[in-house]
């Protein structure tokens, strides 16, 4: 009976230390995209292409246009893949051309990537495009 009360114990630790770990890494996503959300707010694109993954880098193509304008940032949807470590999301952005003022909707997909040895979330998709 000690045996199986101790065998009880032990999984029901392990299975506190993964949810522990669970609810860290999702801290860890809402406050990285919350970020990533506030430099494109910005109109800050340099600083927003600083969340992509290294090898997925987009050198040569060029960042959004200066005169762009962001008005809104709405997160659509958040799935989250079967591996825990991946994550879609789907989100809406208005923005303008300074220039024109006329607001234009584009709908950006999101993939982002927990990279365990770093600790921390990575987009793998490149930045929305602004026409």
């Amino acid at each position: 009976m000690k045996q199986f009360l101790t065998g009880v114990l032990v999984t029901l630790l392990l299975a506190g230390c993964a949810t522990i770990s669970d609810n860290k890494r999702q801290k860890s996503f809402d406050e990285t995209t919350l970020l990533y959300e506030k430099v494109i707010r910005w109109g800050d694109f340099a600083a927003a292409s600083q969340f992509q993954r290294l090898e997925d880098d987009t050198q040569g193509r060029p960042l959004p246009q200066a005169d762009i304008r962001v008005t809104s940032y709405r997160q659509l949807s958040r799935n989250v893949l079967s591996n825990q470590n991946t994550i879609a999301v789907k989100v809406q952005i208005d923005y303008y051309h300074s220039d024109t003022l006329k607001v234009i909707t584009l709908t950006d997909n999101q993939i982002w990537e927990y990279t365990p040895d770093e600790n921390s979330w990575r987009i793998t998709t490149p930045l929305p495009v602004f026409h």
